[in-house]
């Protein structure tokens, strides 16, 4: 389910409300940022990844409430940190995470804060067939915008989609995006690029070769899973047909035949009206046992919400 986000807000209590699934600011990360001169104060951890931290902080003097990203790890992860800030600091559209503020030396920056993500958003009961659509059609004007400025993300995952507090929803995580003229930027040895199952198969083989086809493959990848994992409520025989073309258009293996972004965004314009389905109760054996989402097993036995496979 969503977070709520009652106004106004304070550290505290987004902290309490966010409490029960995150964990806490390690001690260290608030000596850190002040030594770097960060005008934001750390509170709960909201995210991690394998490169980098994400605090909900708080702004000093304005009492703002901003998400803060350190990196972790050693030079290969600062590299990409150093190349994310550059990409949100060229891109500059309504659905891609704008940068508020940066350290000259890229040790950490701020973002808005989100309310969820689109892997949170396949919780609701009854799903919100409509907000996908809405999101899917916010990450095709995003990667248009990025594409027209040397930038492919090239990892547009459900973790990647965040919706903010003006109900905008914004790509995010620019940290492996290939920019335009930049020949530094490479893999390191044995290193596994993108996201499984939502990056594109050239991205997995050979990542410098991945052109705003990658994306395009990414966007259909997103509806394939959420289709997947809320078998029981389709949409009408005619909003499913729809669902599956963009995802057939979307995600074949030759990029070349590909839809392109233009044509996504027309094709999810042109979805039929969609309303929000009724849930289907599920059995206790088919609710992940690590997300505990009711998100039902695959044949395999793996999860479709978080892909965590099931051990007997």
């Amino acid at each position: 389910m969503a977070m709520t986000n009652p106004r106004p807000d304070s550290a505290a209590s987004v902290g309490r409300r966010l409490a029960p699934r995150l964990g806490v600011a390690n001690p260290g990360i608030a000596n850190y940022l002040e030594l770097t001169g960060c005008p934001y104060e750390p509170g709960m951890l909201i995210g991690e990844g394998g490169m980098a931290q994400v605090y909900l902080g708080t702004h000093r003097q304005s009492g703002r409430l901003a998400a803060i990203k350190v990196p972790k790890g050693g030079e290969w992860a600062r590299e990409r940190f150093r190349q994310e800030i550059e990409a949100m600091d060229r891109l500059e559209h309504p659905h891609v995470m704008p940068l508020l503020e940066a350290d000259p030396q890229r040790r950490w920056f701020a973002m808005p804060w989100a309310e969820y993500s689109l892997r949170e958003l396949h919780r609701c009961d009854p799903f919100d067939w409509p907000a996908l659509r809405k999101a899917l059609s916010s990450i095709a004007g995003a990667m248009m915008h990025a594409h027209s400025n040397g930038c492919i993300h090239r990892d547009a995952s459900p973790d990647n989609l965040l919706r903010l507090r003006n109900a905008h929803w914004a790509l995010s995580d620019f940290g492996i995006a290939k920019l335009e003229g930049d020949q530094s930027f490479g893999t390191e040895t044995g290193e596994r690029f993108g996201t499984r199952d939502f990056s594109a198969p050239e991205v997995h083989v050979d990542p410098a070769s991945a052109t705003a086809a990658a994306d395009c493959w990414s966007i259909g990848a997103l509806a394939s899973w959420f289709t997947s994992i809320r078998q029981g409520q389709t949409p009408s025989s005619e909003q499913e047909s729809a669902w599956l073309a963009l995802i057939e258009g979307t995600m074949c293996h030759e990029p070349a035949q590909r839809w392109t972004l233009p044509r996504i965004a027309a094709h999810l314009d042109s979805l039929p009206a969609m309303r929000p389905l009724i849930a289907v109760a599920m059995s206790p054996a088919e609710i992940c046992a690590r997300c505990g989402v009711g998100a039902g097993l695959d044949g395999s036995q793996r999860c479709r919400g978080c892909g965590f496979i099931e051990e007997y």
